[in-house]
């Protein structure tokens, strides 16, 4: 039997659940709050290393969503609503890119420009347009 039996602390509670958040590994957090093993880590923490996750997971995508509905970050529109807006968008993103693509190649056979660079061109674009 150990020589001493461990005592979470408030302290240590919240110590994990922001470690556990940020995406510390249990190895390290139990050498931060001084236990020597992840089993004594999940038996006294188990809770603290859950909530840590769905905490951090939560406020990021609370940022996301943020940052996809102001109306200013069209890469993180496009990325909240090919996650979360259900298969008609991902396959809606898809045929724009497709449809660029294609505008790309007429307007190339259009002009006597080169098809290769038009296309080329069109993707720089959608590069910088985060699709």
């Amino acid at each position: 039997m150990p020589a001493h039996r461990h005592e979470p602390t408030d302290r240590d509670r919240k110590q994990v659940e922001t470690l556990a958040g940020i995406g510390v590994r249990q190895d390290d957090i139990c050498r931060v709050i001084g236990i020597a093993s992840k089993a004594t880590l999940h038996k006294y923490y188990r809770t603290e290393l859950d909530a840590g996750k769905a905490k951090a997971r939560s406020k990021v995508m609370e940022t996301l969503f943020g940052m996809a509905t102001s109306g200013r970050n069209f890469p993180a529109t496009k990325y909240w609503l090919e996650q979360q807006g259900g298969d008609e968008w991902r396959y809606a993103i898809r045929i724009e890119v497709e449809s660029l693509k294609d505008r790309a190649r007429e307007m190339a056979a259009a002009l006597g420009l080169d098809e290769a660079e038009a296309l080329a061109e069109a993707e720089a674009i959608l590069r910088e347009t985060g699709k």
